[in-house]
């Protein structure tokens, strides 16, 4: 082999390795739902429990969480949280977070048991100094607020 085809082997190998490492990891695959709602500690707030499925094969840091929440059709409450979220691999996490709800007490006295929900959510990655990761999430599904009574 000559040395000119050995250097142009390698500066192709050089090059599929470089462009390689700069693609960007897509990220998806991450449903929130909720899986209890409770009375919060203060009047006019939700307790919600927020189970996170991770379905990617990488752990997932959430910096920063974002919800609005819909019961029986009718936006409940938003929230930002900056309260960190592990999410390992192919498994599940939970959190509780308080929302504030301007009609709780209302949802509280009308004597439902269960509700229709739909939650939408933005998971904040921080990837380095000045870069994030955003991943949009949607679900829908019905809740018990027998413990709202």
């Amino acid at each position: 082999m000559s040395l000119k085809t050995l250097l142009l082997s390698f500066s192709l190998l050089g090059l599929f390795i470089t462009t390689g490492c700069t693609s960007a990891v897509k990220l998806g695959g991450v449903v929130v739902s909720i899986a209890e709602v409770s009375p919060g500690p203060q009047a006019n707030t939700l307790q919600l429990k927020l189970l996170y499925k991770n379905e990617n094969v990488l752990a997932l840091a959430v910096s920063t969480t974002e919800h609005t929440v819909y019961l029986n059709g009718a936006k409940i409450s938003s929230l930002e949280s900056k309260i960190p979220v592990g999410l390992p691999p192919l498994a599940s996490a939970s959190q509780t977070l308080t929302f504030p709800a301007q009609n709780a007490d209302a949802l509280k006295n009308a004597g439902l048991t269960t509700a229709t929900y739909r939650l939408n959510s933005v998971l904040i990655l921080e990837a380095g100094e000045d870069d994030e990761v955003k991943i949009k999430t949607s679900s829908t599904g019905s809740v018990s607020l027998s413990a709202l009574k």
